[in-house]
């Protein structure tokens, strides 16, 4: 698994503060703090090995 992106909803990552407007914290962390580049770059690697194919494994 690779991971493209991630935002943690648990209460210490944006209470301090966001205090409860997750809201914001969602428009905040998608609009300023995600580098696109580095995620469609990640993305393009995990499609690169998902269009590989299956592997040919023989049945004994």
């Amino acid at each position: 698994m690779l991971i493209v992106s991630l935002l943690s909803f648990s209460q210490h990552a944006y209470y301090l503060d966001y205090k409860n407007d997750r809201g914001k914290y969602v428009d905040v962390f998608m609009n300023h703090l995600v580098s696109w580049n580095a995620a469609m770059a990640r993305m393009a690697r995990a499609e690169a090995f998902v269009n590989l194919g299956e592997p040919n494994i023989p049945v004994a």
